[in-house]
């Protein structure tokens, strides 16, 4: 809905750093298919993501920034429900 309204993903080029950590290429390099290493080619736009299931989505339209904060497994982006990855929050800057 939000691509559809205008909104434009704030593609991270860090994304997998914000993901998995300092060690993304190593974890990566060992098993490149494990999700979180596949996660950013689906979803650029994660800010931020912590290990404790709270990940930040970050998009932009008209010059104002908009933070949408998902809870759950950031790998189940990309499954069809059900699954405990949901919308938390959201906030405008």
């Amino acid at each position: 809905m939000l691509l559809a309204d205008g909104w434009i993903p704030e593609e991270n080029p860090d994304c997998l750093e914000a993901v998995i950590g300092g060690d993304y290429e190593e974890t990566c390099r060992d098993d490149p298919e494990e999700r979180r290493c596949r996660v950013c080619a689906m979803v650029p736009e994660i800010a931020v993501s912590t290990g404790s299931g709270h990940t930040i989505l970050a998009y932009t339209k008209e010059g104002t920034r908009l933070d949408v904060e998902l809870y759950g497994e950031i790998g189940d982006v990309d499954r069809p429900p059900p699954h405990d990855l949901a919308i938390m929050d959201w906030r405008f800057h």
